[in-house]
């Protein structure tokens, strides 16, 4: 009633030449709570408030509504839910009964104030869907959000340069408030999107619902400011004009402390479960994945803090072996939470439209690429690969999030044509629910997007467990999405123990489907748990990769191809060539050739400008390679190159060339996973084909030819299911980003047959996986 008293001689004209009052306005964001209330399932007694409350909205140039947060301040005699739609219009100004006093206090008096249809804007699902989302994820950050460095952190996620000098007062813009109890206005925020920044001002007083424009009085305030402090946060709160500190803080205080939320998901409940990496985001400095992640990693794992009995996790630089901090050694109960929020966070996601996805994923897109270099380092510390192939992995992983986006947008159905003439027969595809995922070490980037681009694109949550010797990646990625604007839920980490995260991801039967990328031996056992539910699986297991060489190969590319394929990342990836086969007529020029090339590859710290190898991960690993060599040179075959442990130490090992190797060795049937290239001999096509396939596995092969019948004949004989011919992927350098990826990509399916795994990720295959499939029978 005091807004309309105000405001009551207030009329809006829309596009269609209707005018608007503002009565009705109030009328119709009542309707809009009202639906709110009976879409989230709010208990009856809830008193719907129009415009009473605090909301946030950011708006961008293209004036597309890309953030619209409301936040409930509780009374506690009355509880109730704010509601407050206005539209941007040129980017610059909000339109609604305030924006229109401050469009005639500027002299726009002449401007057609263009406003869509109100009613239309209730009809819209998008709308409604933005604000369930919003609001679901909103509540547990009242608190923060009161304070303007609150507002200015939210705004940095879709403008991260912005800093205190970029503040600037404004007339009007994307209008953010913030009421008390008592229905006093205690904060006026006006945001305004340009191409270069985001202009801000302060109205903190009851004469802010006119809508008074903020002049320049600010402006001497916030200089003053700039010259005796850094920090936005506190610039922003000492700007206050006319209003008390400390009576501000006796409102919050009141408002806070008599009052627990009678909402449907409680604030309690927003742990942090994935333990987001803190990261520094001001502008002033360029961001640090690398400490960040470190020391917010030491912060977080205070006991029962983040993980209930307080058991951590130590990670280390496996070039080195210095720690570099722990993450939380969660377990059964808190990858149950994650689960449970994952499954509140849903209905709100999938609600989304596809196109309402697809810009929250690009968003999340750019943060990777804006950070490459931060992640690629914080890579490099924890998983040791060279730093160029690091930079090649965000690269990589950032494209399967660029394009689900948009693969999300091309989730068709059918119309089957009926079998009686008053049948109609659809087929639509629906997200299948709450996913898990499991990721390995060796890509600790880019095995979690080509998993959660497409579950988030469909419209799923997940719950994802990295692996522990590479959170770090893990963490940065989903502080990221958290930045990105991905609602809370709908992307969870958990770190610890698989055996107790593995065992609730598998058994609990809100999750709908695993992918797992890993071993054989564990995907069979992760496997037969999701049996129990009959859990849709995606499995990405071991491989044991042939390569091969005719006489009619070009030998220089296939040199070039065996030096990526089989030393990128010291020759720790699922495809990696396994078996080298050289047909007799090119054997021994083919060998010397790739001797010269691996004798050029420097071995070292990852960071180091030279290095083309990096460390195995772990002891274990350097074993293993000790171990197949050791037992083909005991079976006859000769060491060309290599062949020791590297006079580093540690985990730094030769590249290795073995010749003469025989079919019984152990590097024959086992994945060696490390750099060990083994040159077997064949002597015709058939008698190679035999050997390739002579194995439990079949997720990848490669190899050289140019007779064009050769290339059809054994690509399709050969029984894997990635097929690499003539792969011309470069040498292998620290100077030039490398395509990480090699022979997958985000447009062609990947995955294996036998052996190997179920399912393909990436391409247009890839979604399919997250999707179920529906059938509508309907009767005319």
């Amino acid at each position: 009633s005091a807004l309309t008293e105000h405001a009551a001689d207030i009329v809006i004209r829309t596009s269609q030449g209707r005018e608007i009052e503002t009565a009705t306005l109030i009328g119709c964001a009542g309707l809009m709570a009202d639906r709110l209330v009976k879409m989230l399932g709010v208990e009856p007694g809830f008193i719907i408030c129009p415009f009473r409350g605090e909301y946030f909205r950011l708006a961008p140039r293209h004036n597309r509504i890309v953030n619209h947060l409301i936040y409930p301040i509780p009374d506690p005699a009355m509880p109730f839910l704010g509601v407050h739609l206005t539209r941007m219009i040129d980017g610059s100004v909000t339109v609604g009964p305030n924006a229109v006093l401050a469009l005639k206090r500027e002299g726009y008096r002449k401007r057609d104030v263009s406003f869509t249809d109100t009613l239309e804007i209730f009809r819209s699902a998008g709308i409604r869907r933005v604000l369930q989302n919003h609001l679901l994820s909103g509540l547990g950050e009242m608190k923060n959000s009161l304070c303007k460095s609150g507002y200015l952190r939210r705004v940095q996620k879709y403008c991260p340069s912005l800093t205190v000098n970029d503040l600037q007062p404004w007339p009007a813009g994307v209008r953010a408030q913030a009421v008390s109890p008592d229905g006093k206005l205690i904060d006026d925020f006006l945001f305004v999107t340009t191409p270069r920044s985001i202009h801000t001002c302060n109205a903190p007083s009851p004469a802010a619902t006119s809508a008074i424009p903020i002049g320049a009085h600010i402006v001497s305030k916030v200089q003053a400011l700039r010259e005796s402090q850094s920090n936005p946060g506190r610039t922003l709160r000492a700007a206050r004009m006319a209003r008390s500190v400390d009576a501000l803080h006796a409102v919050r205080h009141a408002a806070w402390t008599h009052y627990t939320p009678h909402l449907p998901v409680n604030p309690s409940d927003r742990k942090q479960l994935c333990n987001l990496t803190t990261l520094p985001c001001s502008a002033s400095r360029p961001l640090s994945m690398a400490t960040g992640a470190t020391r917010a990693a030491r912060r977080r794992c205070h006991p029962r803090e983040d993980a209930r009995g307080g058991d951590v996790i130590p990670v280390s630089n496996p070039a080195n072996g210095k720690p570099l901090g722990n993450v939380p050694k969660m377990g059964a109960e808190e990858t149950r939470d994650a689960i449970d929020a994952a499954n509140r966070a849903l209905p709100a996601w999938r609600a989304l439209t596809a196109k309402e996805r697809a810009n929250i994923l690009r968003r999340w897109f750019n943060l990777m690429m804006e950070h490459q270099d931060d992640l690629a380092r914080l890579m490099t510390l924890e998983q040791g690969k060279p730093l160029a192939e690091a930079k090649g992995e965000i690269s990589y992983a950032a494209s399967f999030i660029e394009w689900f986006a948009e693969e999300g947008k091309r989730i068709y159905g059918d119309t089957i044509p009926g079998h009686q003439a008053d049948k109609r027969l659809l087929v639509i595809k629906q997200p299948i629910g709450v996913t898990a995922a499991i990721t390995p070490w060796n890509f600790p980037s880019a095995m979690i997007t080509r998993k959660a681009g497409p579950a988030l694109a469909a419209g799923c949550t997940m719950v994802l467990k990295p692996a522990s010797q590479t959170p770090f990646s893990a963490l940065a990625l989903a502080e990221l999405a958290q930045r990105a604007g991905i609602p809370a839920g709908v992307f969870n980490v958990v770190t610890g123990s698989a055996g107790d995260i593995g065992g609730e991801l598998t058994s609990n039967p809100l999750v709908r489907k695993l992918s797992f990328t890993g071993s054989t031996e564990i995907g069979r056992q992760l496997m037969e748990q999701c049996a129990k539910d009959i859990k849709k699986v995606s499995l990405e297991l071991g491989g044991n990769a042939p390569f091969i060489v005719f006489d009619d190969a070009d030998l220089d590319k296939a040199v070039e191809g065996a030096l990526a394929s089989k030393f990128r990342n010291a020759g720790q990836t699922c495809v990696c060539a396994n078996r080298l086969y050289v047909q007799d007529g090119v054997y021994d020029r083919f060998a010397e050739k790739l001797n010269q090339a691996v004798n050029k590859l420097a071995v070292g710290d990852g960071l180091q400008a030279d290095v083309a190898i990096g460390p195995l991960i772990d002891e274990k690993a350097v074993a293993k390679v000790q171990e197949h060599i050791a037992d083909a040179l005991e079976k006859g075959a000769r060491v060309i190159t290599g062949g020791e442990a590297h006079k580093l130490g540690g985990n730094f090992f030769q590249p290795t060339i073995l010749a003469d190797v025989p079919d019984n060795a152990k590097v024959a049937k086992e994945e060696t996973f490390g750099p060990l290239a083994p040159l077997f001999r064949f002597s015709d096509e058939a008698d190679v084909i035999r050997q390739a396939n002579d194995t439990e596995f079949g997720l990848a092969a490669y190899f050289y030819a140019r007779d064009l019948s050769r290339v059809f004949r054994v690509g399709e004989a050969l029984e894997y299911g990635i097929v690499g011919i003539n792969i011309n992927t470069g040498i292998i350098s620290n100077e030039v980003v490398i395509n990480t990826g090699i022979i997958s990509n985000e447009v062609a399916p990947f995955g294996g047959i036998k052996a190997s795994g179920l399912g393909r990720e990436g391409s247009k295959y890839g979604i399919e996986d997250y999707l179920e499939i529906k059938y509508m029978c309907i009767g005319l």
